[in-house]
Formats: structure tokens, C-alpha cells, sequence
């Protein structure tokens, strides 16, 4: 859906003054079963939920070099925060939603905003994504992938 939604808006946000796409990982990155992802093989949710964080954060990655003009982020805003999710899933939380919520604020309208990184909230700064994040070919059979998908 965030592809999806991205790619249709894409030319909207070219026209901008300073564009922004700030897109929701997580710290739980696992690898991308590209057997999963054909409907091969199935997951359970929260490894399904762990491969679709890394792969939204390799699209971010990739997106930001594909759109110069527009900064592309990828953020954990956090781990176990104090939402519905959490308490359903894990019964318990680690930070306030707040602390979610003001990342967001600060990436989407003030200059904290790299393209093309990770920000992850639990440590407070720019770090290092899962391994494959990086890795290009991974990236683009991903991508190729993705298209290919949502083509048929």
C-alpha cells in the first residue's frame, strides 16, 4: 500500500517546495522471502510484519535515489510504544506514543530529515538498518519484484 500510494503522488510531491516521504519501519527487520512474497510459502505475523519493514525500508533507499528532490526517510519511531498494536500483541509497552508521534513531527517539518537513511528512535539517531537495506542487488530483484506483482 505505501508503494502503491507513493508512486501515484510522486508527481504531486515533485511539485512541491521541499517534498518529504517519511515511511514507518521498525527496529524487527528480518529478511525478505521473495518465496513469501510470490505466495509460495507462508509466514506468521510477526515475521511477515519484520520482511515488510525491511522491504519498505530498502524501497525507501532505493526511492531516495530514484527521486533526488525529494527526501526519503525510513524511521522506527520506536519499539513497543504505548499503542493498540503493542498492547494487543505484547500486553505491555516500553515508551509513550508520544515519543512515535514526535519523531514524525520533527522528520516531516523541521530539518532533521536525511534522504536515503534510517532513523531509529529507540537509540535517538541515525543508524544502520538491516545488512540487506544496503545491499543493491537485493534492492532491485525486490523491486523488480514489487512491479511485477502489481502489474498482474
Amino acid at each position: 500500500a505505501p508503494y502503491q500510494l507513493t508512486a501515484a503522488i510522486v508527481p504531486l510531491l515533485k511539485k512541491a517546495e521541499a517534498p518529504r516521504i517519511i515511511n514507518l519501519s521498525s527496529a524487527a527487520q528480518a529478511p525478505v522471502s521473495l518465496e513469501a512474497l510470490q505466495k509460495n510459502i507462508g509466514l506468521g505475523a510477526n515475521e511477515a510484519y519484520a520482511q515488510s519493514k525491511l522491504a519498505l525500508t530498502m524501497w525507501s533507499f532505493s526511492l531516495a535515489k530514484q527521486e533526488p528532490s525529494i527526501t526519503v526517510v525510513a524511521v522506527n519511531p520506536g519499539s513497543l510504544l504505548d499503542t493498540k498494536m503493542a498492547k494487543e500483541a505484547y500486553g505491555q509497552h516500553w515508551s509513550p506514543a508520544e515519543k512515535g508521534v514526535a519523531i514524525l513531527y520533527d522528520l516531516a517539518l523541521t530539518d532533521l530529515a536525511e534522504t536515503g537513511t534510517y532513523y531509529d528512535n529507540d537509540k535517538g539517531f541515525y543508524s544502520e538498518a538491516h545488512p540487506d537495506a544496503y545491499d543493491s542487488n537485493k534492492i532491485s530483484t525486490l523491486m523488480q519484484l514489487t512491479k511485477g506483482l502489481l502489474s498482474n
